[in-house]
């Protein structure tokens, strides 16, 4: 279900279309009419975007730690997609698919990416809770982030937050919200 979820926001987020052999373009065969050029040069491609998976794995989100090393396990087999560890979303890994593992990013790093300053113009899937809020109120003002938040929702709480927010517990609430998904 996670990959289904990511295939329709890949596909919402899928970029200009391209010369390429993915799929017909309709434009492209309309036009051959009058160009008569050769059918195999009517197809494109687009671009595909690299989805962001953020896991709150600080002790507040203890109670869907289960649920969120199911994601974190679904999420390593797919591709065009980054990983990270984000306790009270302050990004503190990533994770390495060579490895199979979540790597520190480094002190190097670590101001740059714990407020995810770095993401522009991405596409980000969060799983957590409130705590995290203010990095996440920020970061939606550059980015399209669909926030899934074990708590119930609280209005006050996301005054200034652009993005998505759906309540999901566990992997039935997920499931129930990717089958609204259009």
């Amino acid at each position: 279900m996670l990959a289904t979820m990511v295939g329709k926001i890949a596909e919402d987020r899928a970029g200009e279309p391209i010369i390429g052999n993915d799929e017909w373009s309709v434009p492209e065969i309309l036009n051959r009419v009058l160009t008569r050029v050769n059918i195999n040069t009517c197809k494109q491609t687009r671009e595909r975007e690299r989805i962001i998976i953020i896991l709150d794995t600080s002790p507040s989100c203890a109670d869907q730690a289960r649920f969120f090393i199911d994601i974190a396990k679904a999420s390593a087999n797919l591709n065009d997609l980054e990983m990270y560890d984000a306790p009270n979303a302050y990004i503190v890994k990533r994770y390495n698919k060579l490895a199979k593992k979540f790597i520190d990013i480094g002190i190097e790093y670590a101001s740059v990416m714990m407020e995810w300053s770095t993401f522009k113009n991405r596409t980000i899937i969060f799983f957590g809770d409130y705590d995290g809020r203010r990095i996440i109120r920020k970061a939606s003002k550059h980015n399209t982030i669909y926030w899934f938040n074990p708590d119930r929702i609280r209005s006050g709480y996301t005054k200034g937050y652009t993005g998505h927010h759906y309540q999901c517990r566990n992997e039935d609430d997920l499931i129930k919200l990717i089958k609204k998904m259009r």
